[in-house]
């Protein structure tokens, strides 16, 4: 997992260059054209993502005892790849080693274990739970929360539903992106509902032309007040988007283009107004029930998946 250094100013950005080759025949030369345009093959499927074994007590206490060791170099980038190591072995107690980490005073130390926790994908309900655990206040901070969404979103922990749908409506548009960009990365469509009516309190009528916050901010301050506003948002973006890859080109954009662009990922369709989603979720009722009952039952699996690993770890012992 790509480290994200905390608040950096800027964004990098990069440009894929796709090169064609043409298609030759089997002796070698060159396949004549058919007649007419072939349609696009389909893209391969992806194979799914094997889920790492859950270490031994024995491998995850060497890897803490490793880690700690290491730990102790004064070098900051040395510590950060003593927890990169540590959180590659999925084990409790390494969760419990991170989850240490969380509130460190040392903010890259403190994103870097964050970040880390989404390497525990075995542990979905357990890593997730200590995440979830430090996002209960008001006064989030910003940057440690988009971090923790991403890891939450790396975990695919189901669990976090009712956090991310409550952060769609927080006050800092920062976190309200990343809440809304886990939400469709994460395909969980039992947050349709709560999207829809976020969509009627923020008065999104269109998905392009609604710019929401991206730019300015009304703060109802005299003087220059908006326009610093203006700047502290977009240095935040700028700087929770370093290294954010299709997360960050997304959460870059204008509220109202995100929001749409989650609900296509969420529905498989594009929608330009809210009313077309509703009538769309109204006509395709037990297709997205179907989903939600399939999406609670893998929560279920998740937490009864966490007190299996959690009772063979304590007989181990």
């Amino acid at each position: 997992m790509a480290r994200r250094l905390p608040f950096l100013p800027f964004v990098a950005a990069s440009v894929l260059a796709c090169a064609t080759v043409p298609v030759r025949g089997d002796d070698g030369a060159p396949a004549a054209p058919p007649a007419k345009p072939a349609a696009p093959a389909a893209a391969p499927a992806k194979a799914p993502e094997a889920t790492p074994a859950v270490a031994t007590n024995a491998e995850a206490k060497a890897a803490i005892v490793a880690f700690k060791e290491a730990f102790k170099a004064k070098d900051v980038e040395a510590k950060c790849d003593a927890i990169d190591g540590l959180a590659k072995v999925a084990h409790p107690d390494v969760v419990a080693e991170l989850a240490k980490l969380l509130q460190h005073k040392n903010l890259e130390i403190r994103a870097t274990a964050t970040q880390d926790m989404g390497y525990q994908k075995a542990l979905p309900a357990i890593a997730g739970a200590r995440l979830l655990a430090t996002l209960e206040g008001k006064n989030l901070d910003w940057a440690y929360t988009t971090d923790a969404i991403d890891a939450l979103k790396a975990l695919k922990c189901r669990a976090s539903l009712p956090l991310l749908v409550k952060l769609i409506k927080h006050e800092n548009h920062v976190i309200v992106r990343w809440a809304f960009d886990a939400l469709g990365d994460m395909k969980d469509v039992r947050a349709l509902e709560p999207i829809l009516e976020r969509i009627k309190e923020l008065k999104i009528d269109a998905a392009v032309r609604w710019d929401g916050v991206s730019v300015s901010v009304d703060t109802g301050a005299s003087g220059d007040g908006d326009q610093k506003a203006a700047e502290a948002l977009g240095a935040a973006l700028s700087a929770a988007n370093k290294g954010k890859g299709k997360s960050g080109g997304r959460t870059s954009r204008a509220l109202g283009e995100i929001v749409f662009l989650v609900l296509r990922d969420l529905t498989g369709q594009q929608f330009s107004t809210g009313k077309a989603a509703r009538e769309w979720l109204d006509a395709n009722k037990a297709l997205v029930d179907e989903k939600v009952k399939a999406l609670d039952a893998e929560q279920k699996q998740q937490e009864e998946g966490a007190k299996a690993i959690l009772a063979a770890v304590k007989a181990q012992r």
